[in-house]
């Protein structure tokens, strides 16, 4: 959470969530993140219409993947106007949702859900808008 937020000294993905403004974007390196608590996008963290904010894998071709351990819910999604791209949501906790999506405005592009509450463990989920 110390972190400028650059490639050399990144921040954290709950901090970046919470600070990111109209027009920018998170960039996720490759690799797994084993998430201890919910990622949450709160209600007024928004884009807009014609800047919006982007969430997105640094490469296509290494997917990062955000392991929630069964610890708790996975993404919940309350902002508007949010692109979210190339990464994996995977092990929230039972009876728990991989991803909840409450803002208006918001696409999920390439996301890919399993092993997620009370899913099976061989199901498997893809949103492209």
């Amino acid at each position: 959470s110390d972190g400028v937020g650059t490639k050399e000294n990144p921040i954290d993905i709950y901090t970046a969530v919470k600070f990111v403004s109209p027009g920018q974007k998170i960039v996720l390196l490759s690799g797994t993140y084993n998430l201890e608590s919910t990622v949450t996008v709160q209600p007024g963290i928004d884009g807009t219409e014609s800047q919006p904010i982007i969430m997105a894998a640094e490469s296509s071709t290494d997917r990062p993947v955000f392991d929630f351990g069964g610890k708790c819910a996975g993404m919940v999604l309350a902002g508007d106007y949010w692109y979210f791209k190339g990464f994996d949501v995977t092990g929230s906790a039972d009876a728990q949702k991989g991803i909840q999506v409450a803002g208006d405005h918001n696409t999920l592009d390439q996301i890919e859900t399993y092993r997620n509450g009370n899913t099976l463990y061989q199901q498997r989920s893809q949103y492209r808008l």
